[in-house]
């Protein structure tokens, strides 16, 4: 089982704000839309890895809003990959205008 949290920046780059998602206590699903709280300044992507020996939070590094434009829709795709023993966190981000939907590939 995967859970999935956007994490909202704070104007000192913290972590302020968890959003998180979970298919087994039904919250949200991870593939919705969430909107940016008003005071954040950007935001990180984190997944956990459970039903190993000991869970597991890889993260993107922080995408700060200042790095692309104010007021626009970011698709985000992100991916797990094993890579030898190991997980690898892919992640990829596009913005689009506020009347576009985010399309991904199958």
């Amino acid at each position: 089982m995967i859970d999935s949290c956007v994490n909202f920046l704070d104007w000192e780059q913290k972590v302020a704000y968890r959003q998180c998602y979970n298919k087994r206590s039904r919250s949200r699903m991870h593939s919705g839309e969430e909107t940016s709280p008003s005071w954040s300044v950007g935001y990180q992507l984190c997944t956990k890895l459970k039903n190993f020996p000991h869970d597991r939070v890889l993260c993107t590094d922080h995408f700060f809003w200042w790095d692309d434009f104010v007021g626009k829709k970011f698709c985000d795709d992100m991916h797990l990959y094993i890579k030898g023993v190991d997980y690898k966190l892919s992640w990829t981000h596009n913005n689009i205008s506020e009347n576009e939907n985010c399309v991904y590939p199958h």
